[in-house]
């Protein structure tokens, strides 16, 4: 049986002048393997209402059942908060540790995260898409966040800008 394992999920979120996002943030750790542990839910020190405010560092601890081996991607799911305005978040970064190895992977985000949104991010060594070293599940997640990156960047959905290359969905 797999010892237990103790995680430490570091997100630095970006500045949004006296406004606070009431988003529920989720996260799940997925190792080289497929396996995963979570989802944890990102809970802030501020109260019932999740407020994560600009420029702040929020530092949470989960103990998870298993240790899943080491870290390669995050996938973030946003769920709405209470209120109906300000339910997106920009985070800039989010740092795993692991504890009893003294392991820490840097996963940089730089994206807006909005309601309904379930995002995979990938961080720790960079591999091309056909090493042998990926597993189907993992191949699966690339391919499901290369899907998104081309919906955003699909400048036919968009209206065309005079003088720009092609339109982009706002707040990327």
């Amino acid at each position: 049986m797999a010892s237990k394992m103790v995680y430490t999920v570091t997100m630095h979120t970006g500045e949004r002048l006296l406004v606070a996002s009431d988003l529920r943030i989720e996260v799940t750790l997925i190792s080289s393997s497929a396996k995963k542990a979570g989802p944890f839910s990102l809970r802030s020190k501020f109260g019932i209402i999740e407020r994560h405010h600009g420029e702040h560092t929020e530092i949470h601890k989960f103990d998870a059942e298993q240790d899943i081996g080491e870290i390669v991607a995050i996938q973030v799911h946003a769920n709405r908060g209470w209120r109906s305005l300000f339910t997106d978040l920009f985070i800039n970064s989010i740092t795993v540790r692991q504890t009893s190895r003294g392991i820490e992977m840097f996963v940089p985000i730089y994206s807006w995260i909005q309601k309904g949104d379930n995002r995979t991010f990938f961080g720790g060594v960079p591999t091309l898409p056909n090493d042998p070293k990926l597993t189907d599940s993992m191949l699966e997640l690339r391919s499901a966040d290369i899907a998104y990156h081309q919906s955003v960047y699909d400048s036919t959905k968009f209206a065309r800008i005079t003088g720009l290359p092609s339109g982009l969905r706002a707040r990327y």
